[in-house]
């Protein structure tokens, strides 16, 4: 699968698709998990959790970014990436015989 950053998802809706949603939040919800919060950059402040609110954002991203990644990697093993296009057969066109005068 070709690199995809989150700039690129909201510049092309195609990308934005609910496996993606699935495994961004299971990535931030992983690595809440392992860091536990307490983190601040710029304007956003990510509060610390600690105790069994950790494990379960632990446990819950990595369910998430494994639904995530298989349910991506099945449509994109049958389909294709989004971006390619089905192609297109030419069809004969009919000609029908001359008509005789």
């Amino acid at each position: 699968m070709p690199y995809v950053s989150l700039v690129a998802a909201f510049i092309d809706p195609q990308w934005f698709t609910p496996s993606i949603i699935v495994l961004i939040l299971g990535s931030i919800l992983f690595l809440l998990g392992i860091t536990g919060g307490g983190a601040e950059i710029k304007e956003i402040t990510i509060p610390k959790v600690e105790g069994a609110w950790r494990l379960t954002a632990f446990l819950s991203g990595i369910l998430l970014v494994l639904f995530g990644s298989l349910v991506l990697g099945r449509t994109s093993n049958s389909q294709g990436s989004p971006k390619s296009e089905p192609e297109k057969q030419a069809v004969p066109a009919k000609t029908e015989p001359p008509k005789q005068t």
